[in-house]
């Protein structure tokens, strides 16, 4: 008899024990893909980390989490292993799209959103900024190189807020 076989005959003729290795399976790989993610975050705060860039932002009164789950909903995902660090960003979203603007250019774009905590006089809040670019699995150069479109990711981020009732602050960097 296979010895395979054999294993999985066994645990089949007892289900409760089957349930059991199953659960304690999920809870492997779950821890397994937590700690992967941990560390892929420490790894970009430590070494990938940049000086925030001085971009226009919206201050909305939200939490990260608050932002986060409003992104989500316009399907937005989480972005952060696929980009820089900025000091104090707790909020790195994106949403990917295809569009073709020229032939022969990027094909593959994402609107991308980053948030930092902040404080106003109503208390907590998210300062988010946000710009549109190439996609960076399809298009590794032109995402590092440009261009970033400032104009259409502001519409965007507006629009989703306006959208939601979400009053915001304009904050223009001179």
């Amino acid at each position: 008899m296979n010895p395979v076989r054999g294993l999985l005959d066994r645990l089949a003729a007892d289900k409760e024990r089957v349930d059991i290795t199953v659960e304690l399976l999920w809870d492997v790989k779950d821890s397994l893909f937590a700690t992967i993610r941990f560390t892929l975050w420490e790894v970009r705060q430590v070494f990938f980390t940049r000086e925030r860039s001085g971009a226009d932002s919206v201050v909305v009164p939200l939490s990260a989490q608050q932002a986060e789950a409003m992104l989500s909903e316009h399907h937005f995902e989480p972005g952060w292993w696929l980009s820089y660090s900025f000091r104090g960003e707790e909020l790195n979203m994106r949403r990917p799209e295809h569009r073709v603007i020229e032939p022969g250019k990027a094909k593959w774009w994402q609107s991308h959103v980053r948030g930092y905590s902040t404080e106003t006089d109503g208390g907590e809040a998210i300062e988010l900024t946000w710009h549109v670019e190439p996609e960076p699995k399809e298009h590794p150069t032109e995402h590092l190189i440009g261009p970033a479109d400032y104009e259409e990711g502001a519409a965007l981020l507006k629009s989703l807020l306006d959208d939601h009732g979400i009053e915001y602050e304009l904050a223009v960097v001179e």
